[in-house]
């Protein structure tokens, strides 16, 4: 894939949010929040890629999972002996939850002494689900390290395994077309949520709003946008105005927005 840093950014800064929200999740909600969260890998190429790349030998995930879940706290989850091995256990068995909605608090009792289930699905998420969202967090600052200083240069990132290649993209895009991104009504709507981004909004919301929508628009420039890294913009501002609920307006004027978008991204 083609990537810059500044885009790169952007998609740790989504990711960030996302698993912060995982993290913080009441057990009432963690299935919907889950399954954002494994959307979010699965739409967002550079992280995708390096998850799929990753395997095991004879893990059977529903066998595992059934045995933990029925063991009354008494059997906990073999993660495996290597960076891979825990990538690829601890992202299936949570692809897994997401998809079968299966018992949460049976398997989280395993990881805690605590009696509420608020609390045990909060150490479940402690000792299993950010051991994958920390190899991710280093996989993504460890290709910012190697891209360097310079913002606007592309990379090409190419993933086998453990093995990341990074090589500066000797193409360029000369076409440039017009996709409606300067129509009037577009301009208007831009222009309206950035008037509605003000003190009361926080800040980090303000930013991940900002950044995605400027990116969006960028792309939208590009003879050939990138579908995936639009995709992931969006996501991010749905994250953003999901966490801010009482901003109905802004929220209305995003969604619009996206909507708009939508009607952009090559099929």
């Amino acid at each position: 894939m083609n990537l810059n840093k500044k885009e790169l950014k952007i998609i740790s800064y989504n990711f960030n949010c996302m698993a912060n929200r995982l993290l913080r999740v009441s057990y009432i909600e963690i299935y919907s929040v889950l399954k954002m969260f494994i959307g979010y890998i699965e739409n967002t190429s550079i992280i995708n890629d390096y998850v799929r790349a990753c395997t095991r030998k004879d893990f059977d995930v529903t066998q595992e999972v059934q045995e933990v879940s029925s063991s009354y706290g008494r059997a906990i989850f073999d993660l495996g002996n290597t960076i891979e091995e825990e990538i690829y256990t601890v992202y299936t068995i949570l692809k897994y939850i997401s998809e079968t909605e299966g018992d949460i608090v049976g398997i989280a009792r395993s990881y805690s002494d605590a009696r509420a289930y608020q609390d045990m699905v909060k150490d479940f998420n402690n000792r299993v689900t950010l051991v994958l969202i920390n190899h991710i967090e280093a996989y993504l600052t460890r290709i910012g390290i190697e891209m360097g200083y310079d913002e606007d240069v592309k990379y090409m990132i190419t993933v086998n395994g453990q093995q990341v290649n990074i090589a500066k993209d000797q193409s360029t895009i000369n076409a440039i077309q017009n996709n409606g991104t300067n129509s009037d009504g577009l301009i208007k709507l831009v222009d309206s949520i950035k008037e509605l981004l003000d003190d009361n909004v926080p800040k980090d919301e303000k930013e991940m709003i900002e950044e995605n929508i400027e990116t969006i628009q960028e792309e939208l420039k590009k003879d050939i946008p990138k579908k995936g890294l639009i995709k992931t913009c969006i996501m991010g501002l749905k994250v953003a105005i999901t966490n801010i609920p009482t901003a109905i307006e802004l929220s209305n004027n995003v969604e619009k927005f996206i909507e708009f978008v939508k009607t952009k991204i090559p099929q």
